[in-house]
């Protein structure tokens, strides 16, 4: 028989106060980190990184001396110092220039087709550089791009962004509840909804990238499709009748 004052099989924690407000207080922290990130993802990080690749795409060929952080595109020749396997299919390079002043690079590819793969040490290649990365390199009519070179693919920014705007909104209104209302709370879903909305904008960022849809539409495919996740997780849950505490004159259904 379960002890009197408890539920049948459980004894409930002590009610504290300032443990609600102790959880509070984190979830405000945490909900105004993830408030930052959103917006340094839409005001600073994407306006950047739009600048940069129009920048790229504006830049002409070097004529003047060779400098590391000229802002043109530059050929140089280069010796594959060592290729190393980073993940699946990932690859990084490190590579030399045979001509004075013998500046080393080092950069990555996310695919080792179709020139990469084929590369050992020792082999000498051909590399274009602009403002001291090398974007691309090449050997004879085969050409493969780094992943040091700018790119016009702000879906995934924007999906990053969505994301810790919404997780901001759950954790700043959860934390404030614990903070105004110091009681004791039924249990919710914030973990799994942190988690779910997350997978749902990461698959939304890649298929953007993937299809070509334009960024500004990538937040609203979020909200549209994480909506029926949500209504899911805070449904999941059906509630449960409490069993009676002992004393109350019913016994728990057999």
């Amino acid at each position: 028989m379960p002890v009197a004052g408890t539920t049948w099989g459980k004894v409930e924690k002590e009610y504290r106060p300032w443990r609600v407000r102790g959880r509070g207080a984190l979830l405000v922290l945490i909900g105004g980190l993830s408030a930052f990130v959103g917006y340094a993802v839409f005001v600073l990080w994407m306006p950047a990184s739009a600048e940069r690749y129009d920048d790229y795409r504006a830049a002409s060929t070097c004529a003047g001396p060779l400098r590391a952080e000229n802002d043109c595109l530059r050929t140089v020749p280069l010796r594959v110092d060592g290729i190393e396997r980073r993940g699946k299919g990932a690859r990084h390079l490190t590579a030399t220039m045979t001509e004075a002043p013998f500046w080393s690079y080092r950069t990555d590819f996310g695919d080792p087709g179709p020139l990469v793969r084929d590369l050992g040490k020792g082999d000498e290649i051909t590399g274009t550089t602009w403002r001291g990365d090398l974007v691309a390199v090449a050997r004879g009519e085969v050409r493969q791009h780094t992943s040091d070179e700018p790119r016009d693919e702000p879906q995934p920014q924007a999906a990053l962004g969505t994301y810790a705007s919404l997780l901001a909104g759950l954790l700043l209104v959860r934390g404030a509840d614990h903070l105004v209302r110091p009681r004791r709370h039924p249990r919710f879903p914030t973990r799994r909804l942190a988690l779910g909305v997350g997978a749902v904008a990461g698959v939304v960022g890649i298929l953007a990238v993937w299809t070509g849809v334009v960024w500004w539409l990538t937040p609203p495919l979020i909200l549209l499709t994480a909506a029926p996740l949500v209504y899911l997780i805070l449904n999941w849950d059906t509630p449960q009748k409490r069993a009676p505490i002992v004393g109350s004159g019913t016994l728990p259904p057999s």
